[in-house]
């Protein structure tokens, strides 16, 4: 099977024929995630190159995008990348249901593609919508890292709130929080501030710290794929959701909220919006994300489980192109970063970890 490649780096132009290509794929086979422009907002806040790898095979489009970069230590001449899911999802998608010896071609044509460029290893975050097996994305190690919550489809899920949610919401209401639907240029710098407090608040890592320039850079690219909800009180941003917008799903990207409004429940209030919003426009799903963890009884989880209906396993998965070398790396990082070692050892491409905390050093 031979690829196509196509590929650029920050500030250069998108490859016509990978717009082309995501443009191409059904809504049921496809996400914002794979659109070149997702990838290029991410350029501004990860060092690397936007790559997709593209193969046709029987009239099947087969399609894997991710982040080739350079690995931050020299240990060998050759291998000197890496390659990753953008932020959200990633794999391979096929613009129809592909047979499993095509899927073994295309996974063995990547691979040659990986070692000839020196990739040392990959991490693929699998979708779960588009993933019902994890290998499909991608052939690789894999281990769930959460579970994920959908409305599938929004009406049903609204349907289902429970008591003690629309007693929130009716409190919202009564407490005078209405909810304002904003673009991606108009709400950017309004959510920018309040994601900073919350970043303060919960004491985020690094690579969460998304500065303004982030969120401008999703008005520039997808303009009409960001959107953002806001809950007001008297007239002041209270509560805010950063959504993507795809042919048939709406993802809840980022959230942020001033802690001393949560009296009013705006949170509630917001993503119910969101679900009645969702299914008068029939939109087939909401993605809500999962936890920070696999505990059923993470809070984050828990909460996001108010609204779906619907819970996936979220995997990523792990790849390997030359053991040496990827050895090295970690060991460097390990010396380098002793303090680190037990929080993120088991992180796969954990010689990344303190990158990002130059990029928000006052």
């Amino acid at each position: 099977m031979e690829l196509e490649t196509w590929m650029f780096a920050l500030g250069e132009p998108i490859p016509c024929q990978w717009r082309a290509c995501a443009e191409r794929f059904p809504a049921e086979r496809a996400d914002v995630y794979y659109d070149p422009a997702y990838c290029a907002t991410w350029l501004g806040w990860e060092d690397g190159t936007a790559v997709a790898l593209y193969a046709k095979d029987s009239g099947i489009d087969f399609l894997y995008c991710f982040l080739l970069g350079e690995v931050p230590y020299a240990c060998d001449p050759h291998w000197r990348y890496d390659a990753q899911s953008f932020y959200g999802y990633g794999g391979i998608i096929t613009s129809a249901p592909a047979e499993t010896q095509q899927l073994e071609r295309f996974n063995a044509a990547i691979d040659r593609w990986m070692q000839e460029q020196g990739v040392v290893a990959e991490f693929i975050r699998a979708h779960p919508l588009l993933h019902s097996t994890p290998s499909w994305a991608r052939t690789a190690e894999y281990r769930c890292v959460r579970t994920n919550v959908y409305a599938l489809p929004p009406q049903a899920a609204l349907s289902a709130l429970d008591a003690a949610t629309r007693r929130n919401v009716r409190r919202a209401e009564r407490g005078g929080v209405r909810i304002e639907c904003l673009s991606a240029r108009e709400g950017a710098p309004i959510f920018s501030a309040l994601y900073a407090r919350t970043v303060d608040r919960i004491g985020m890592d690094a690579f969460y710290r998304f500065p303004p320039s982030y969120f401008e850079r999703c008005a520039d690219f997808l303009p009409d794929r960001v959107e953002y909800r806001v809950a007001l009180a008297n007239g002041e941003p209270i509560a805010a959701l950063m959504l993507l917008k795809s042919k048939s799903t709406i993802t809840y990207h980022l959230g942020a909220s001033d802690e001393r409004w949560w009296h009013l429940r705006p949170n509630d209030m917001l993503f119910a919006s969101l679900l009645e919003d969702a299914a008068a426009r029939q939109i087939a799903a909401v993605s809500l994300g999962g936890g920070t963890t696999t505990d059923p009884s993470d809070s984050l989880y828990r909460y996001k489980s108010k609204f779906g209906n619907l819970h996936l396993p979220a995997f990523v998965g792990f790849r390997l192109h030359h053991r040496p070398t990827y050895e090295k790396l970690c060991a460097q990082w390990e010396h380098e970063h002793p303090d680190n070692a037990a929080r993120y050892g088991r992180y796969f491409l954990r010689y990344r970890v303190g990158m990002f905390e130059q990029k928000v050093a006052p």
